[in-house]
């Protein structure tokens, strides 16, 4: 019976184990929304099963019904990326429609998504529109293609470290590859904290580094694929590492400045 499969892989191999926990944001027969930690690569890089894909079938339960027309896939597929070092929410689908019509979607821009991320200084504007390209390689030559991202600061606290630490978030209108680090350093010349890739390497910067990337995918909506008239929205909590950040760094300006 398939309400009495507690996932993919123990339902074939009793002793199983995952290769790492998984919190589970959304789930129902056609897909589900994952909280990748981060750390964690969404495909294999070499490093065996700790990555998302390999993961994914020991949180997940196979559909406990499948459309006419659609055929459960083998194993749940994450149907979009998160860089290795950004958390958050990971769409995945568990037909061949759900699949065929998420990567559809978000082909299209058809995805909302917003992130929240710690930035090493203070953005110059509050809010505003970032429309700077992103270089991306095409068959082995990097080409410059439009980039968008739309960012709203929410707080300010003052660093002893940094003078200014600021908690945004960024709703990207396009996809790029590091397309919200880069244009968190290059155009608003305030880099994410813990980047290691854009953050300059600066004695401030490099204080910041210990606890990796402060960039988190927080917020998923989209018309559900396999539901009619059905508009889907997953959202997540701010990581508790984040605000333990801002109220230490907060804490120590106010004792010792």
């Amino acid at each position: 019976r398939a309400d009495r499969v507690e996932s993919y892989l123990q339902a074939r191999f009793r002793s199983a184990k995952a290769p790492f926990e998984l919190k589970v944001a959304y789930e129902d027969d056609y897909l589900a929304v994952v909280v990748k930690p981060s750390g964690r690569p969404t495909h294999s890089e070499g490093q065996g099963r700790m990555n998302l894909r390999s993961a994914v079938p020991f949180a997940l339960r196979p559909p406990a019904r499948v459309d006419d027309g659609d055929r459960a896939l083998s194993r749940p597929q994450p149907v979009h990326r998160l860089d290795k070092a950004t958390s958050g929410l990971v769409l995945c689908a568990k037909t061949k429609n759900a699949a065929v019509e998420c990567s559809r979607m978000f082909a299209e821009r058809r995805v909302k998504k917003r992130y929240a991320a710690v930035l090493l200084g203070e953005p110059a504007t509050p809010r505003g529109v970032i429309d700077a390209p992103i270089p991306v390689a095409v068959n082995g030559v990097s080409t410059l293609r439009s980039a968008r991202t739309v960012y709203t600061v929410e707080r300010v606290v003052r660093s002893l470290k940094m003078d200014h630490l600021t908690l945004v978030h960024f709703a990207p209108r396009t996809g790029r590859t590091h397309q919200l680090r880069r244009h968190a350093a290059d155009v608003l010349r305030c880099p994410i904290v813990g980047d290691a890739l854009y953050d300059g390497g600066g004695a401030a910067a490099m204080q910041f580094r210990r606890r990796g990337l402060f960039l988190c995918a927080r917020y998923l909506e989209l018309d559900h694929p396999c539901v009619p008239g059905e508009r889907l929205r997953v959202e997540i909590p701010l990581p508790a590492k984040f605000d333990d950040l801002l109220a230490r760094e907060s804490d120590r300006f106010e004792r010792l400045a």
